[in-house]
This record gives structure tokens, C-alpha cells and sequence, in this order.
């Protein structure tokens, strides 16, 4: 309750005493993990996680290790607390994505887009490597061909075909009535980075117009995407956009959603300011 209402001190308190008589609790040393990462004590941050044991917490409580881990340049760390979850997709086999929300697991392109930003982060992808060769062995049910393929970009840093696919889908997907604002917003950010001029850039941003039928978080995406824009040309104009985006997501956006976005590189910049924040 006191988490939940903001009274993170007392939180705390609470927790503590309760690892005090259960030391063993994945849920209570995954609370008192969150707990120090609030307080910026990073290293008990870490013994607490190290101690949680899935399934005995839920992965997305797993996937919010990873997202912590992140935020204080731990990618070692929240890359193996994400792999915990790639035995239980392999004993499953099926990647359906209903089959796999039924059982209580995080879509698998989620999962493995975590892990290869991380991998990206480490600048080693020997072990999202491996991963891949032992699910598309195993699993079934997921376009693991278009997966390994857009994998395949990230590794060798050309968008180039992202971007082709985009276009083809965009387009042949006109007529339909399903949202289409994550595809449009991946394209426009793409078109804008080869912009060379910051107003156009920002102007092929702004283009994008979020429905009521998308995500609605997609529109941080934009203040995020025209703060990587106005780095290169106004720095002014940078900082504006960054407050923008503090406000209104306080733990930044997970790594699997900037790798989507292509803004992985320039979120760096915000954990920065995110970190100083939090220690002044």
C-alpha cells in the first residue's frame, strides 16, 4: 500500500522488516530491489534480484529487472536476468502470442528485443546469437525468418531494409481499418534521421498524426525522436524536448521500445540526465 501511494520511505521500512523474517521471497527481494534502485543504492539493488527465482515472480517482473538494470548501465546483469525467461519459451515451444499472454509471458519479440539491446549495448551478440539458433530449432509459430532478418540489421547498422518493409506494408495495408501508427512512426523516424536539415526532420516527425486506436504512448516517441533530431542542429531546442519527455515518462522508455524506434543510441543521453535527477 505504501508503494502504491507514493510513500516510498515507509515502503521501504516495510519490505526490509519483511526480508528480515522471509530473506528467501522472490516478490519481497524483487520489491526491495525496486526500493533500492529508488534510492540509488545499486549494488544492494543487484543482491536482491540475484536472489528472485522465475517463476516464482512473474516475467514481467523479470522483464522490470532488465528495464532497472538498464537505466544504471548494468547490461551484463539485465541481460542475464532476461535470458531466465528463454527456458520457459523453449519448453513451451509455441510463440503464439495469445498462447503465450494465456500462460502469463511476455510476447517473445519483447523478450528477445531486450536482450539484443542489450547485446547492442554490450557490443557482443554472441549470446543473442546462440539464443536465436536454439529457438528457431525449437519453436514455432513466429515469423522467426523476418525476426532473424531485422536482427540482421541492428547487427550491421543498416536500416535500409527496415524501411523498405515498412513502405510495402504501409502500403498495401492502406485500405484497412487496423491502427497503423507504430509502423508510421518506425518510418517517419527513419526518414527523418536522413534528413540533413533539423526543421524538415522535425516536420517529417510532426507529420504523424496518432489516432485514437494506437498507442497513445507513441506521441513520447515523437517528443524522444525530436530530441535525437534537434542534438544534431539545436541544443537549445534539445534540452526543451528532453524536459518535455522527463515529465511525462520518469523511467524512460524500456530498451526494447527505443531498439524499435531506433533511438536506443540516444536514450543513452537521457539516462544521464535521469540518473543526475535522481541524486540531486
Amino acid at each position: 500500500i505504501p508503494f502504491r501511494s507514493g510513500d516510498r520511505k515507509l515502503a521501504y521500512e516495510r519490505f526490509k522488516e519483511g526480508l528480515s523474517i522471509c530473506p528467501n521471497s522472490s516478490f519481497l527481494n524483487f520489491s526491495m530491489g525496486q526500493e533500492h534502485e529508488y534510492a540509488n543504492e545499486i549494488d544492494q539493488m543487484i543482491s536482491c534480484f540475484d536472489k528472485t527465482i522465475f517463476p516464482k515472480i512473474p516475467a514481467s517482473y523479470i522483464l522490470m529487472q532488465g528495464r532497472y538494470c538498464y537505466l544504471w548501465d548494468k547490461y551484463q546483469k539485465g541481460l542475464e536476468y532476461v535470458c531466465k525467461l528463454i527456458p520457459a519459451y523453449l519448453e513451451l515451444k509455441i510463440l503464439d502470442t495469445t498462447f503465450l499472454h494465456i500462460r502469463g509471458m511476455p510476447f517473445f519479440q519483447q523478450t528477445w528485443q531486450y536482450i539484443v539491446s542489450f547485446s547492442k549495448l554490450i557490443g557482443d551478440y554472441s549470446s543473442a546469437d546462440e539464443i536465436l539458433e536454439k529457438i528457431k530449432s525449437t519453436c514455432h509459430e513466429a515469423d522467426l525468418e523476418l525476426i532473424e532478418r531485422e536482427y540482421n540489421c541492428i547487427k550491421e547498422d543498416n536500416f535500409a531494409p527496415i524501411k523498405e518493409r515498412l513502405i510495402q506494408n504501409l502500403s498495401e495495408n492502406s485500405n484497412n481499418k487496423f491502427p497503423t501508427g507504430y509502423q508510421r512512426m518506425q518510418l517517419s523516424i527513419l526518414e527523418a534521421q536522413d534528413i540533413n536539415y533539423s526543421e524538415q526532420a522535425i516536420k517529417r516527425i510532426d507529420e504523424e498524426i496518432i489516432g485514437e486506436n494506437d498507442f497513445q504512448w507513441l506521441n513520447d516517441i515523437k517528443i524522444l525522436a525530436k530530441a535525437s533530431i534537434s542534438a544534431k542542429f539545436n541544443l537549445e531546442e534539445e534540452v526543451e524536448y528532453q524536459n518535455i519527455f522527463l515529465q511525462k515518462q520518469a523511467l524512460l522508455f524500456e530498451p526494447d521500445n527505443c531498439l524499435n524506434f531506433f533511438l536506443l543510441d540516444y536514450q543513452e543521453k537521457i539516462k544521464k540526465i535521469y540518473r543526475e535527477r535522481k541524486t540531486v
